[in-house]
């Protein structure tokens, strides 16, 4: 953990994380990835910034060079691994990250607003890539305070106000049956805060 909870538990496939080593930490954090809503790219080519956690992870150099391709043709840049990463566009950086996140094949993947600083056309090619990854086996976290996005990408839906869930569930469970007055006013578009969207069926 990045930040250790203050209070309350933290589970992570069923197991209390908060009391366990260092170690048995580190195990289960290498399980998980994130893409932030500003990528930060390494002054390396694409395809070592795409390598970075296989490296940390000690991957075979043979199966290295597989992983980096694989995870470049998800999102689109294989002919763009040997440019340096700096000199990309915001949208191209952003699927470098992406690509980067999902190279260690994780169990669980975190995206902070990843298009909230893209051109429409940019954000249009993330969340293709993020609809593909919902089919397979990753399970997704996104955060984003677009609700047509939200509504667009994902399976559930958990909806924060003053930092609490105040409903979860599919998109038809919020508007259908808003949980309160302030749900209803923030589905028809009456009241502003972030919103989560849930991918994927392990958390």
């Amino acid at each position: 953990m990045l930040d250790p909870p203050s209070r309350g538990t933290l589970l992570f496939d069923e197991i209390d994380v908060s009391g366990l080593s260092e170690a048995k930490r580190l195990l289960i954090r290498r399980r998980m990835s994130m893409v932030f809503q500003k990528p930060l790219m390494f002054k390396r080519s694409v395809g070592e910034n795409v390598a970075f956690g296989l490296k940390v992870r000690d991957c075979p150099r043979t199966s290295m060079a597989e992983l980096v391709s694989g995870a470049l043709d998800e999102v689109g840049l294989a002919e763009y691994r040997d440019r340096l990463a700096t000199t990309l566009s915001g949208g191209e950086m952003q699927r470098v990250a992406l690509a980067r996140s999902i190279v260690t094949k994780p169990d669980l993947l975190l995206l902070d607003e990843p298009t909230a600083n893209l051109d429409p056309g940019a954000a249009r090619a993330m969340e293709e890539i993020i609809t593909r990854l919902t089919k397979s086996k990753v399970t997704i976290i996104m955060a984003t305070h677009d609700l047509s996005q939200a509504r667009r990408l994902a399976q559930r839906l958990a909806l924060i106000m003053d930092g609490r869930v105040v409903q979860a569930g599919t998109a038809n469970d919020l508007s259908d049956h808003p949980a309160s007055m302030n749900v209803a006013r923030f589905l028809s578009g009456e009241y502003w805060q972030p919103i989560s969207s849930y991918q994927g069926g392990k958390v």
